[in-house]
């Protein structure tokens, strides 16, 4: 493998101009790294994708140190202590110092309850000169944050309190003092349940980005006085800002706007940003200001308490991505005669009323590229052209929801489907399909009914729920020839019967961590040399985020923190 990624090298190399404009040569068919000039390097090292570069880094510690230096996501480490990983952590926190590289980035995350002040206080100076995020929940006796000095790279500060007040009642003295130090130099500032601080600093030149959580009005009140013109993010989780400070320090370049809670300010805000405005997230909001939205992309309503008619019409012309799935109790509500000629996205969730889903799909049936909803009990589906519809999810379960997947089976690229298709023994090609996650999948059913999909393109496929109730060839075949990627996140025993035939193209394999090695074994057989079975959380994490940059279209963090959690219990982003 090191003689083949050399030659690579060599004639990726050899067809580069250096500065004087001459080319490079190899000697007998190989060319010397070493002999490279830095800028051809940097040019070279944007072609190898993750698995190369690791690679790459166990040959000689000269690659170790010239990967490192010029990929710089091997500089950017994220240590997150909590109370039952200190012992790894502390591990690559030592790893991470041990060399001392150039714009070496470290992201800190401090909320373990059982650590104490002494070991938190060394672990800070260490990390000092190469801290840039730091997230930290503080019980109000951490008073040795007050005697550090300031972070001088600090650009992210999330900010929690471990009770609603502070076991011992300084957090505020201790968030203020965090705040001002670092006031001029902050980009991003998270506050979570803080009632009554002030920040009173001359000011945040540089923050742009402050999202608040369970706070009462004064903190986000105080801040806004200090950072109104540059502000281009604001999110308001329970959390509100006195309607006398927006007056008079109006967010006139909002671009993002998140805001969870019903408030007379909501009006005040968007009469003041919907010249600039591109994305909205509203929840528990009683009504929709009548402000033309005309640079909105994107709009996200969590619950609906207002008439979505006074939404739209805002932002008709402009709007690209609406997501209305988290909301309940849909009423049927005859739409205006304005169209949504840009939308590409929507997303219906499962409890949209038929009137209501039809009129929408009818007004962007032109451009729609992806389609999210769940309640396919519904004829008038079938009579809906989608000649742009490329991704689709949603349980197709029903005979309904079986002829609207058929109809579309040729033009999809991507498919999620929750619970298999149970309505006799169908055959339905996807000529295209390059990315299927089978979400949900149970034991259950009469496997004699399941429907058959023929996917002869696939390259990734995502598995996920309790269980299999036959082998995967069963469900999903002709895959084998080009599949790429393959994820299980299934309880361990139905592992095995998702690799019942080789699979020559596979790069990648993520299996839950507690697959045994017997079955590993088996599963290797069938796979290439080259190919990876990954089981550990970091790994798993890190070969998402490398398959994410090379099939961005399919892959969400939704699907990500599903796939973890299912894995290992929890959540991570790419």
């Amino acid at each position: 493998m090191w003689r083949k990624i050399k030659s690579n090298f060599g004639i990726m190399a050899s067809s580069i101009p250096t500065e004087d404009g001459k080319r490079l040569k190899m000697a007998e068919g190989v060319f010397p790294i070493q002999d490279l000039p830095d800028d051809i390097l940097d040019i070279l090292f944007e072609y190898l994708d993750m698995k190369t570069k690791k690679f790459l880094r166990t040959v000689s510690q000269w690659l170790y140190d010239q990967v490192t230096f010029f990929d710089t996501r091997f500089r950017h480490w994220r240590i997150e202590f909590t109370d039952n990983n200190h012992d790894i952590q502390f591990m690559h926190l030592n790893k991470a110092l041990l060399k001392d590289y150039q714009n070496l980035k470290i992201e800190l995350a401090l909320k373990s309850c059982s650590m104490d002040n002494a070991t938190k206080e060394d672990v800070l100076k260490k990390v000092a000169p190469f801290l840039h995020v730091l997230k930290i929940s503080l019980a109000g006796d951490e008073m040795f944050l007050m005697e550090l000095p300031k972070f001088d790279h600090l650009t992210s500060l999330e900010l929690s309190c471990s009770f609603a007040r502070g076991q011992f009642g300084n957090t505020d003295a201790l968030m203020h003092d965090l705040i001002t130090k670092h006031s001029a130099q902050l980009k991003q500032l998270n506050l979570d349940h803080f009632q009554e601080f002030i920040v009173d600093s001359p000011g945040c030149p540089s923050l742009d980005t402050l999202r608040m959580h369970n706070c009462g009005v004064k903190p986000a009140s105080s801040i806004i006085k200090h950072c109104h013109t540059q502000l281009k993010t604001l999110e308001l989780n329970h959390s509100s800002i006195d309607a006398g400070i927006l007056a008079s320090y109006p967010l006139i370049n909002l671009q993002h706007l998140k805001m969870h809670t019903n408030s007379e300010i909501f009006d005040v805000i968007i009469g003041q940003c919907h010249n600039s405005l591109t994305f909205l997230s509203i929840g528990n909001v009683s009504h929709f200001p009548a402000h033309p939205l005309p640079n909105l992309r994107e709009l996200k309503v969590i619950s609906w308490m207002f008439d979505i008619n006074s939404a739209l019409e805002q932002c008709c012309n402009s709007l690209v991505k609406l997501d209305i799935r988290e909301v309940r109790g849909y009423p049927a509500t005859e739409l205006s005669a304005y169209q949504l000629p840009k939308l590409t996205y929507l997303d219906l969730g499962m409890d949209c009323d038929p009137l209501v889903r039809n009129q929408l799909l009818a007004k962007c049936n032109k451009t729609l590229n992806k389609l999210i909803f769940y309640n396919t009990n519904d004829e008038q589906l079938l009579f809906t052209e989608l000649p742009q519809l490329r991704h689709l999810v949603g349980n197709f379960n029903t005979f309904v929801g079986c002829q609207f997947l058929k109809k579309h089976a040729g033009q999809l690229v991507s498919l999620e489907i929750c619970d298999w298709i149970q309505t006799g023994k169908t055959l339905i090609d996807f000529p295209q399909l390059n990315f299927f996650w089978y979400n949900g999948c149970h034991p259950g059913g009469n496997t004699k009914q399941d429907a058959k999909f023929k996917t002869p393109v696939l390259k990734d496929l995502l598995i996920t729920g309790s269980g299999l109730k036959t082998s995967l060839t069963n469900l999903v075949q002709g895959y084998e020839a080009t599949l790429e990627f393959i994820a299980v996140a299934l309880p361990s025993r139905f592992v095995e019967s998702c690799f019942s035939q080789d699979l020559p193209k596979v790069e990648y394999v993520l299996l839950p961590k507690d697959t045994s090695p017997a079955v590993i074994k088996k599963i290797r057989a069938k796979l290439p040399d080259t190919a990876e079975i990954l089981t550990a959380k970091s790994a798993v994490q890190q070969a998402l985020r490398d398959r994410a940059k090379r099939q961005s279209l399919y892959y969400t963090q939704e699907i990500a923190d599903c796939l973890i959690y299912c894995m290992y219990g929890g959540n991570d982003t790419f």
